[in-house]
């Protein structure tokens, strides 16, 4: 689970994916807790009125194998990096196929999801 703090209020999301599309949809502002399954680092991001301008993190997004239990199955594997070389070796490790995309770069296309509704 990734811990996302906005306005005040603790929530969590699924994945790092769900993050970035939760800030971006609600124009939110705040900072989101994860941890980089590689290193362990910890990983801040800021999003300022739902956008965040970091590109020094990267979020891995496996392909989706199953569309049954998409969040047992999917995001699971979909997580902040602390850089590409670190998401392979992860990668690689798991045996998990998929690619990975900065942050910033990863924004408008995790907003578009929220705002579809799961079914």
């Amino acid at each position: 689970m990734h811990e996302l703090s906005v306005d005040g209020s603790k929530l969590w999301a699924w994945c790092a994916f769900d993050m970035i599309g939760i800030f971006g949809f609600l124009r939110a502002s705040g900072v989101p807790h994860s941890a980089d399954p590689h290193s362990g680092e910890n990983i801040l991001l800021e999003f300022v009125d739902g956008i965040s301008d970091d590109d020094k993190h990267f979020v891995f997004l496996a392909d989706v194998q199953s569309h049954n239990a998409i969040c047992e199955d999917w995001c699971p594997n979909v997580n902040f990096f602390t850089s590409t070389q670190l998401a392979e070796g992860w990668r690689e490790a798991s045996g998990v196929t998929g690619s990975y995309v900065s942050v910033r770069n990863l924004r408008p296309i995790a907003v578009d999801m929220v705002k579809a509704p799961c079914g």
